[in-house]
């Protein structure tokens, strides 16, 4: 119910008391926003039946259904109206089954219309005070149905960089009856699987997961006092943050971690998983485990399955891959003179040195993947290649950009740019295409064309061909398509006298409302004040 929208009835045999009823109480000053008579109980259930009232007043003594009767029949059939007696006779017996069948209250006739007024005051605040806990309560209910996306959202706050984020995490998790704190001793664990992040479709749910992880926990005895919060962060890794109950430190060796990791990774084949154990800090500095976590999965290049315990305290030296220079400069010879066999080779030979020998994996791969992008750009706009037409839906712009962050991804960006090499020289291309595909739009001016029946019938992939009109007219292919449309309804508008509803059919459009809201976002006017504005001009 709206609580802004409170509906009364009023049912009285007397014709003067309804009258004089209506024309007393002031019923906006009440909240009330609709109102309604019945001359008795009978007509007041038929009402009802279009009528659903929120407040109901009646008259205990009337001919054929009584106020009582019309009462108990309302109470079964409608339980939520606020029902009120009136009488001119007080009677116990009376009131004693009013209350019995739940009557909000009970009034003495003649009431004055200030008692009548407050009567209805506060018939209206129950009503809305009734809602208000109603929505409380189913509150709490989709709290309870969903307390694992509330404690998700909770846990990832802990890591934001926002202190007042934090603070509120806290205050939550304390209302839940965890006890953390700033000063409390944590340590993460991070499952991470590359076959569940980036899958299309997932071979285990993500709650199936959550509960291999516990069985697992269970099995190596990775278990109380240790407590846990858990939640999957935008990357989706599957996130443990331990601490102790007894305040002490977070314990979990080598030996335990790993016998974890491999008990997962049994549950959960043939998917691959690695797990990577943070070391031990306050959760006020929790977030220096998560950089030292996230480098660490970002090092694993390869994804290849791993189980690594940090905060061991000792750094391994840096080796890097430092010859890279020189290596483009030589690539940038070879795919100038065709040799992209060669410079395939080549580049697969640099990824292999970078995953045998570099120890900064992640870094030495993102340079490749810069120097890379410089090669391939610097030879299209050498070739006077419009870069903006290399990348389709199958494979997008962002796609390669993102391609830095493992191996397979830029071994397959790199592929596709040297397969673009010599598909794409969209100076040469066929302005022909583009004339054939206008003739098709006038051809089929009687049809709903779109971008897609156009691009087939001149044996091109929409985006390319979306791309290849805008380049060779300067018009966006859709906005053609209409104005096509619109230019013949212009023409038959000013010459013919068909109707507006037959031309919308005539042009391929199968709702008369939408070709006139068209017509009107293009020349202004719709298309019954075009054809008007065109007879008054001649």
């Amino acid at each position: 119910m709206n609580k802004d929208c409170i509906r009364l009835m009023f049912v009285d045999d007397q014709k003067n008391v309804r009258e004089g009823f209506a024309a007393g109480v002031h019923f906006e000053d009440c909240g009330i926003t609709e109102f309604r008579m019945a001359a008795s109980g009978e007509e007041a259930i038929k009402t009802m039946e279009h009528f659903s009232a929120d407040i109901l007043f009646m008259d205990i003594e009337m001919p054929g259904m009584s106020g009582l009767e019309l009462n108990r029949l309302v109470q079964k059939k409608y339980p939520d109206m606020v029902r009120v007696m009136i009488t001119s006779h007080a009677s116990f017996d009376d009131a004693q089954e009013s209350v019995k069948y739940g009557c909000f209250d009970y009034l003495l006739q003649p009431a004055e219309p200030e008692v009548i007024e407050e009567c209805l005051k506060r018939a209206v605040q129950f009503i809305q005070k009734r809602a208000r806990e109603r929505k409380l309560l189913q509150y709490a209910s989709l709290v309870r149905q969903n307390e694992y996306e509330i404690m998700n959202h909770t846990v990832l706050n802990l890591f934001s960089r926002r202190e007042e984020d934090r603070a509120s995490s806290l205050e939550l998790l304390h209302r839940f009856g965890i006890f953390l704190e700033p000063s409390s001793m944590v340590r993460l664990l991070y499952v991470v699987s590359d076959d569940f992040s980036k899958a299309d479709k997932d071979p285990f749910t993500e709650k199936e997961i959550w509960d291999m992880i516990d069985q697992s926990l269970e099995e190596v005895k990775i278990g109380y006092p240790l407590e846990k919060l858990f939640t999957v962060n935008r990357y989706r890794e599957f996130v443990l943050l331990f601490f102790n109950s007894d305040g002490k430190d977070v314990d979990l060796s080598q030996p335990l971690t790993h016998s974890f990791y491999e008990s997962l990774k049994v549950k959960m084949s043939p998917m691959k998983i690695s797990v990577y154990a943070g070391g031990q800090s306050t959760l006020q500095d929790v977030r220096e485990q998560v950089h030292e976590v996230m480098n660490a999965i970002e090092e694993n290049i390869t994804h290849e399955s791993r189980c690594l315990l940090l905060g061991g305290g000792t750094q391994a030296q840096e080796v890097r891959i430092t010859d890279l220079s020189e290596s483009v400069k030589r690539w940038e010879k070879l795919i100038a003179s065709g040799q992209k066999k060669i410079l395939e080779n080549e580049i697969e030979a640099y990824i292999a040195r970078i995953v045998d020998k570099s120890t900064s994996k992640f870094k030495d791969l993102c340079e490749l993947h810069q120097q890379l992008t410089h090669v391939f750009l610097l030879y299209f706009y050498q070739n006077d290649t419009d870069t903006s037409d290399l990348f389709t839906s199958d494979y997008t712009y962002q796609e390669y950009m993102d391609s830095f962050k493992d191996v397979e991804s830029l071994r397959k960006g790199v592929h596709f740019m040297l397969s673009t090499v010599d598909r794409v020289e969209i100076k040469n291309t066929d302005v022909g295409d583009v004339e054939r595909a206008k003739q098709y739009i006038v051809d089929n001016l009687s049809l709903p064309v779109t971008v897609k029946d156009v691009a087939d019938h001149v044996h091109l992939s929409p985006e390319y061909f979306t791309k290849l009109f805008k380049k060779e007219t300067g018009q966006n292919i859709k906005e053609y398509i209409i104005l096509s449309k619109l230019e013949a309804a212009k023409e038959m508008l000013a010459h013919t006298n068909i109707s507006v509803s037959l031309i919308s059919i005539e042009l391929g459009y199968t709702n008369f409302s939408h070709f006139s809201q068209v017509f009107k976002k293009f020349e202004g006017v719709t298309p019954s004040e075009y054809r008007a504005r065109v007879k008054e001009e001649k």
